[in-house]
């Protein structure tokens, strides 16, 4: 391997692409096989006498690593099961893995694609898998991209890198990068497209592809190295190799700390999950989901170009597009107090009364988490802005609705409209019963710490593979807490909390309200767009030289953290560019009209 990318020769750690990393910190806990031959993440070659070119020898590696006779193995758990990674076609060739196309299989959509390799690549590996048994490995699993082996009480994944694109579709957060192989789903793996919970730039108008590719290296011992880093990385700053997705990765790094906690015998430790009570009324209201993200598109305004009078020619009412959103939202939203234990039913008396306990306190004390069932008066009922979406997404404009809400939502109807509440009084809500946990804490405040701390060395390092990874991390592993499917192992089930995932979600959109609100009384701007934490603004003469002003909304010594307000990018909109605004707005009756209007102006500057 390149020295660049694994230990220097004085042993000290080395730098990749001005990126400073500890090169040994995944060195007890992977192993990487690339042309034949294997290599420490640290980029330390192991000597051999022969290539890794056959199963066999594989096998007899493995036996090397986790040789159980040794007092200390190779290679230990960290966070996750071992791990050895096939590095590239020509390793995979080597071993035989290399399984033949199924016919038509370049024709087939994307999934269909990937269930047919992943066929046909599990059919050869089961044929060719007997030197492990030799050496007294058993399958956990049917082989495919990643083949868990066990013996006695070692285990170790092997993970076959040409392949992960099968399993693992467009998830653009695996330690891997840019899956470049698999064709782009715009909704995210096919398991849980609908849970997937992310920073909103994906999905506003203003959105673009990064330009700059983390996939891995065309270069296979390249590819290895670079490789090898990100394994260093993940172990040091994560505390845990990557998993089999980002989410699963996580949740392994919640398991760590609430293990720890448990050792210690002191702090919150989730042992059970908190899934939704049985008895409990549901779908929760007009839509599916307890805390639905922040989608609306408003239509502006525009003087068409050709109603310009003559002093107006050449004078342009928009000079700027604005995309603004919150530094990692999901993420800033999970130190709040969430529920653990047995949720217990109360009626609508008993849980105002609560509620209204945790209020007159006379020190601050959280509201009661749980769910209540409300009726939310209707839109037209209230004295909200006429530019702002509706408080809640359950409401309706012309009608009350009787729906379940968070106690973030419950809290945030009763803030003033100036804070970006709803102005509603407790009485408003109308509270008939609730769901209560008896108790809460803030469960995933380590947790968020890790990660925060991981994103700001990335990000200040340049790192974008490993800045991805970490937001894939917690945009999967929140948006998975609903699912109980994507946790039915007894030793993951308590990462499904559905409650705590809508509790977030509240906190990320009513803090995009409340951010909209402040913005519009300090500039007078109206978002045209809002997509759960990014605002999308137009800009005319006069504003356009108090652009840098819209980043210093707050005090400087608050603008890197988690959810704060940030300018994302300004794009200058010139006379051409407003007139094609306007044919393509007027020319609309529908709000998606305006988005694809704004989402234009973006992409042509891009």
């Amino acid at each position: 391997m390149p020295a660049t990318t694994g230990a220097s020769k004085s042993g000290e750690p080395a730098e990749s692409h001005g990126r400073a990393v500890n090169p040994f910190a995944a060195d007890e806990h992977a192993l990487i096989i690339a042309a034949g031959r294997v290599f420490l993440p640290s980029g330390r070659e192991l000597p051999l006498k022969e290539p890794v070119d056959s199963v066999e020898r594989l096998a007899e590696v493995l036996h090397q690593a986790l040789d159980p006779s040794r007092k200390r193995k190779m290679l230990r758990p960290k966070g996750v099961t071992p791990q050895v990674w096939i590095v590239g076609i020509d390793a995979c060739e080597r071993l035989g893995w290399l399984p033949p196309e199924p016919d038509g299989w370049a024709d087939l959509p994307d999934l269909q694609r990937r269930v047919a390799l992943a066929e046909s690549l599990t059919a050869l590996l089961s044929k060719t898998l007997w030197p492990f048994t030799d050496h007294g490995w058993e399958l956990r699993a049917d082989p495919g991209p990643r083949i868990l082996l066990t013996r006695g009480r070692a285990m170790v994944d092997l993970v076959l890198e040409p392949f992960a694109w099968i399993a693992q579709g467009s998830d653009k957060g695996n330690i891997l990068g840019d899956l470049d192989q698999a064709d782009a789903d715009p909704d995210g793996e096919d398991a849980d497209t609908n849970d997937s919970v992310d920073d909103g730039t994906a999905e506003t108008a203003g959105a673009e592809t990064d330009p700059t590719s983390t996939a891995l290296p065309d270069d296979d011992i390249a590819a290895a190295a670079e490789l090898g880093r990100r394994l260093a990385a993940a172990v040091q700053h994560l505390g845990v190799l990557p998993s089999e997705s980002a989410g699963r990765t996580g949740a392994s790094i919640a398991d760590i700390i609430w293990k720890d906690r448990q050792k210690a015998g002191r702090g919150l430790v989730i042992s059970e999950p908190g899934g939704l009570p049985e008895d409990m009324e549901y779908p929760p209201g007009p839509e599916d989901d307890l805390e639905p993200p922040l989608e609306y598109t408003r239509r502006p305004t525009l003087i068409s170009a050709e109603d310009l009078t003559a002093d107006e020619a050449g004078v342009v009412p928009i000079t700027h597009l604005v995309e603004m959103d919150q530094t990692a939202s999901y993420l800033g939203s999970c130190s709040i107090n969430l529920g653990y234990g047995a949720p217990v039913h109360m009626s609508g008396d008993a849980a105002v009364a609560a509620v209204r306990k945790a209020w007159n306190a006379p020190k601050t004390v959280p509201l009661p988490f749980g769910l209540y069932r409300a009726n939310l008066p209707a839109g037209q009922e209230l004295s909200t802005p006429e530019w702002m979406p509706l408080p809640h997404p359950h409401m309706r404009a012309d009608r009350r609705v009787s729906t379940w809400v968070t106690s973030v939502s419950v809290e945030w109807l009763c803030k003033p409209v100036a804070d970006g509440g709803a102005g509603l009084g407790l009485d408003d809500l109308e509270i008939e019963q609730a769901w209560l946990w008896p108790s809460q804490g803030r469960a995933l405040d380590a947790w968020t710490k890790t990660l925060r701390e991981a994103r700001a060395h990335f990000v200040t390092s340049g790192d974008l593979a490993m800045e991805a990874m970490v937001k894939a991390i917690y945009q999967q592993y929140i948006g998975r807490m609903k699912n109980p499917d994507m946790w039915r192992s007894k030793f993951k089930m308590h990462h499904h909390q559905p409650v705590w995932r809508a509790a977030i979600m509240a906190t990320t959109r009513w803090r995009a309200r409340a951010q909209a609100q402040r913005v519009y009384d300090e500039f007078g701007l109206k978002p045209l767009q809002t997509i759960v934490d990014a605002h999308i603004y137009a800009i005319g003469p006069g504003l356009d030289a108090q652009l840098p002003d819209l980043a210093a909304i707050v005090a400087p010594d608050m603008r890197n953290r988690l959810g704060q307000l940030r300018r994302k990018r300004a794009v200058p909109v010139d006379q051409a560019g407003y007139e094609q605004l306007c044919v393509d707005i007027l020319g609309g009756t529908r709000p998606q009209d305006v988005a694809r209007a704004l989402a234009k102006v973006f992409k042509g500057a891009s």
